[in-house]
């Protein structure tokens, strides 16, 4: 007497190929790296470009003054240029 037993095996759900996944691993491996950069590096250069813009001193609030404390909206900048 014989007895046929039958396995049946479960596909993965989500086939990649071998360059897919090099690139989730490579994603992976870069994202702590890249999420350390944008906080300490990027995050404190567009938050001083920004105060740049600002008459600013640590007792009283922040005035917007745009570009007329700027470099090249001042008259000395100007005026150096026609001579």
């Amino acid at each position: 007497m014989r007895v046929e037993t039958r396995v049946q095996v479960k596909k993965p759900l989500l086939r990649l190929s071998l360059t897919q996944r090099e690139v989730i691993a490579f994603y992976l491996f870069i994202s702590p790296w890249l999420l350390g950069f944008l906080l300490f590096t990027l995050g404190p250069m567009i938050a001083a470009f920004l105060l740049s813009f600002t008459f600013y001193d640590v007792i009283s609030p922040h005035v917007g003054s745009g570009l007329r404390i700027t470099a090249l909206c001042s008259p000395l900048i100007h005026s150096s240029g026609r001579r």
